[in-house]
């Protein structure tokens, strides 16, 4: 009889079981890590005359936007804002850096992408876009892009290569991640 109660109890502990793992590893599946993207630093050194300034804001904004979005788009990720990009349109160089790591744990972040961006000559700029593991407080990814021309297309190439580079290499971190707990 307890044989029976036993192997009863087994088998529905298995039958659960079988269909508890899959709805597990779909859930973990589902789960996608949270991404801030705020602010980049803007510096111009070109000697150009003209004040170009407000369209640099412009190109600035919409870099950070299309950055975001691009890594968002991977469906890997899902944004979340910190308060302060609104509020402050705040950058790595204008907020001090536990104000920033602060309010992307409060912001429920999982990792903090800033930058800064550079004009060095009327057609070339270079940029520098960092991520920061929010719960470790550690860099992940410290990249230097350069790329070549002063308008929307060309900050938006580099907000899609910015962005195809950092869903690339956390996606394969989380392999290695994954890997190493398994042994």
């Amino acid at each position: 009889m307890g044989w029976i109660t036993y192997g009863t109890v087994g088998l529905a502990l298995a039958l659960s079981l079988t269909e508890a793992v899959p709805a597990l590893a779909q859930a973990a599946e589902n789960s996608r890590a949270s991404v801030a993207v705020i602010g980049f630093d803007y510096s111009d050194s070109s000697g150009e005359l003209e004040d170009q300034s407000a369209e640099h804001a412009e190109r600035v904004a919409a870099f950070r936007r299309q950055l975001r979005d691009g890594i968002i788009a991977s469906e890997r990720f899902e944004a979340v804002e910190l308060p302060c990009v609104e509020t402050s349109g705040c950058t790595r160089g204008s907020a001090r850096a536990d104000h920033l790591l602060k309010e992307a744990r409060e912001a429920g972040a999982d990792y903090l992408v800033f930058g800064s961006i550079h004009k060095m000559s009327t057609l070339v700029g270079s940029g520098r876009v960092d991520v920061l593991d929010v719960e470790r407080d550690r860099i992940l990814i410290d990249r230097i892009l350069s790329f070549r021309g002063d308008n929307d297309d060309a900050f938006a190439r580099a907000a899609g290569f910015a962005a195809k580079d950092i869903v690339k290499t956390l996606a394969e971190g989380e392999t290695a991640r994954q890997r190493e707990a398994g042994r």
